[in-house]
C-alpha cells in the first residue's frame, strides 16, 4: 500500500515538472490544462447544463457582488424562508463537496452590506464552526467584502443574530486568528475566523509554503467533519477555489486515497461544475500545483524515513509491522492513529449499550466512520484486539488461534505512548491518556506534541488487527 502510494506521487510530482517545462505560447503547460478548464465551463454555459435561475431573480440580482459569479440552483446554500421577504432563501453562496461526496465547504463570495445579515444567517442555521476569509475588505481602492465582525471586546447585531469578537490573534503576517460568538434568542455558538490578508486579488501567495502552512493551521482547528468549512473571498471562487482544491487534494492524502492518476485537474474541474471559476487564472491553477507537490515531497520525505512502522522497538520478541498491508480505511499504522477515525462516540447511533453488561464496545467496522475526540476517551478503559496468524504469534501459540488482548487505560498516567506491544507484553503494559489532554479540541495528527513518535504520510492499519474500544455504560448519555 505505501509503495503504491509512494509511486502515485512520485507520478504526480513528474507530471508538475513536466507541465512547468513545457513551451506553450500562453506560458507552459498549466495555461494549456486551464484553457481546457475555461472552454469546459463556457460549454456547459452554452448547454445550460447548470443552470442559475435563483441569482438572476429581480429580487436577488442585487445580492450578487459579481453578476457572472453565481451560484448552481441545485448546489446552491438554501436559507430558511422570512414570511413576506421575497427571495428570502438566497445567498450567493455553494455547496462544495468533500471527499466523502458530502457538503465538504461552503464557497461564498464575501457579504454586501445588504447581504451581510443574510452571511450571519447560513452561518448560524449551518451551525459553522470555522471561516477562511481570503481577502482584504479593500484592494484597489474598491470594496471587496463588508466587515461582518465587530472590533474585539464589542458585540453588533446582525439581524438577529448578536455578534462579539472575543479575541484576535495575528498568528503570522498577514494571517490573523478571530474567535467570535454569535447569540440567538439565549443561544451561543463560538466560530473561529481565520483571515488571510496577503493574497492579491487574482494572483497568488508569494510561495507555496505560505498557503500550505495557513490550511494545515485551519484543518487543525476543524473539529466537526460533518460541518461545512465556510471559504470566501470577494467573488468566492478563485481564491476561495484553490483553498478547497488544495484542501481536498490534501485529504485525500492523509486518507491513504491517492490512486494511480492522481490528478489536480480532475479536482478543479470538478469543483468548476459545482461553483463556476473555482480557481480563476492560470496562476492559481499553477500555485494550487505547487502547493499540493511540496506536501507530496514532505510525504515522501517521511516514507524515506519510516520502511517500516515500529511497534515498540526492533528487539527480539516484539512485532515490527509491515506496512504494505491491504488499507481498511485507517490513515495510519498502529493503535493510537486508530483512535483518530473512531468518532464523536457520544452521538453514535452504532454503538451495542445492554443492560447485561457494564461495557459498552466499538468495532473495527465502526472505527472508520468519524474522529475520537480527547473528551470521549474519559470514559475508556480498555482496547480489545486480535491478531490473526499473518502476524508472529508469540511463543508456545498455535498459529490459527486468533490472539484477544486487553490493553487497560491508566487515565491519570502523564503521557501518551502511541505504541502497540507485543503479544508476550500486552497483559503488562499499557496505553495511557493524560488528563490533562482531555480537552474539546480533537487529537491532530499534525500535531506533534500530542502524538509521539508520529508517522506522516498515509499508513494504513492492516486487516488482521480487529479492534475494539471498551467504554463505560454511562459514555452514551
Amino acid at each position: 500500500m505505501a509503495k503504491h502510494i509512494e509511486k502515485c506521487l512520485n507520478d504526480f510530482i513528474r507530471h508538475v515538472n513536466t507541465l512547468l517545462a513545457e513551451d506553450d505560447p500562453a506560458g507552459n503547460g498549466f495555461h494549456r490544462e486551464f484553457r481546457v478548464l475555461r472552454e469546459s465551463q463556457i460549454e456547459n454555459k452554452r448547454n445550460e447544463l447548470f443552470p442559475t435561475d435563483e441569482g438572476q431573480k429581480d429580487e436577488n440580482i442585487k445580492k450578487n457582488r459579481y453578476k457572472d459569479i453565481l451560484p448552481r440552483d441545485d448546489r446552491r446554500v438554501v436559507l430558511s424562508t422570512i414570511e413576506g421577504e421575497a427571495g428570502s432563501s438566497y445567498i450567493n453562496a455553494t455547496f462544495i463537496k468533500g471527499v466523502d461526496g458530502e457538503n465538504g465547504y461552503i464557497a461564498a463570495q464575501g457579504p454586501m452590506l445588504n447581504t451581510v445579515n443574510d452571511f450571519w444567517r447560513m452561518l448560524w442555521e449551518h451551525k459553522t464552526e470555522v471561516i477562511f476569509m481570503a481577502c482584504r475588505l479593500i484592494e484597489c481602492g474598491k470594496q471587496k467584502c463588508e466587515k461582518y465582525w465587530p472590533d474585539v471586546g464589542k458585540t453588533e447585531l446582525f439581524g438577529n443574530i448578536a455578534v462579539r469578537t472575543d479575541s484576535e490573534e495575528t498568528i503570522q503576517v498577514d494571517f490573523v486568528m478571530r474567535k467570535l460568538t454569535a447569540t440567538k434568542d439565549g443561544v451561543s455558538h463560538s466560530i473561529i475566523q481565520f483571515h488571510f490578508m496577503g493574497w492579491p486579488d487574482h494572483g497568488t501567495p508569494a510561495s507555496p509554503k505560505t498557503l500550505k502552512d495557513m490550511i494545515e493551521y485551519v484543518r487543525s482547528y476543524r473539529q466537526k467533519k460533518n460541518i461545512p468549512l465556510v471559504i470566501h473571498c470577494s467573488a468566492g471562487c478563485g481564491r476561495t477555489g484553490t483553498i478547497c482544491a488544495v484542501d481536498y487534494a490534501w485529504t485525500l492524502l492523509d486518507l491513504g486515497q491517492v490512486n494511480n492518476g492522481f490528478s489536480i485537474f480532475d479536482i478543479i474541474k470538478s469543483l468548476r461544475d459545482q461553483r463556476m471559476s473555482m480557481v480563476q487564472t492560470p496562476d492559481q491553477y499553477e500555485y494550487t500545483h505547487m502547493v499540493i507537490k511540496s506536501l507530496c515531497e514532505e510525504w515522501l520525505q517521511e516514507f524515506a524515513k519510516h520502511d517500516y512502522e515500529n511497534i515498540l522497538n526492533r528487539e527480539e520478541n516484539y512485532v515490527n509491522m509491515d506496512i504494505d498491508h491491504d488499507d481498511v480505511g485507517f490513515s495510519s499504522t498502529g493503535l493510537w492513529s486508530s483512535f483518530e477515525n473512531i468518532g464523536t462516540l457520544r452521538n453514535s447511533q452504532t454503538l451495542s449499550k445492554t443492560s447485561k453488561s457494564e461495557y459498552s464496545t466499538l468495532s473495527t467496522a465502526e472505527c472508520c466512520k468519524h474522529q475520537l475526540y480527547a473528551q470521549d476517551l474519559t470514559n475508556l478503559i480498555s482496547v480489545e484486539f486480535e491478531i490473526n496468524e499473518s502476524l508472529a504469534p508469540s511463543e508456545g501459540e498455535a498459529k490459527s488461534t486468533p490472539n484477544r488482548k486487553a490493553i487497560p487505560i491508566d487515565l491519570d498516567a502523564p503521557a501518551v505512548p502511541a505504541r502497540l506491544y507485543s503479544t508476550d507484553d500486552l497483559n503488562t503494559k499499557y496505553a495511557s491518556v493524560s488528563s490533562a489532554q482531555t480537552s474539546e479540541k480533537a487529537f491532530d495528527r499534525h500535531d506533534w506534541r500530542q502524538r509521539p513518535q508520529p508517522v506522516r504520510g498515509p499508513r494504513p492499519m492492516p486487516a488482521e488487527w480487529n479492534l475494539q474500544l471498551k467504554f463505560r455504560q454511562d459514555t452514551y448519555l
